[in-house]
């Protein structure tokens, strides 16, 4: 899954500088038309990296509590073998 997700970053971020010279083209040109159709394109842009950010956030966070639930147990059989009953 990381692997795809660095992918998938790498592929955006190549997107994005494309993005950028079409701002600066359309800028330039001063075609209103064409820079109606490029803010949808970055509206769209935008909304995909909202979502593979939110979808970075939950899988940190289930990381976090499997690692968390991990160190909890380790402590728990550290104890049991340190102090048995």
């Amino acid at each position: 899954m990381f692997k795809c997700s660095v992918e998938l970053q790498k592929q955006l971020e190549g997107q994005c500088e494309q993005e950028l010279e079409d701002a600066k083209k359309v800028s330039e040109s001063g075609n209103t038309p064409e820079a109606l159709q490029f803010s949808k394109r970055l509206t769209d842009s935008v909304e995909v990296c909202k979502a593979i950010a939110d979808q970075k956030i939950a899988l940190a966070t289930e990381t976090y509590k499997r690692v968390r639930n991990l160190c909890f147990a380790f402590t728990v059989m550290h104890l049991i073998i340190a102090f048995p009953p």
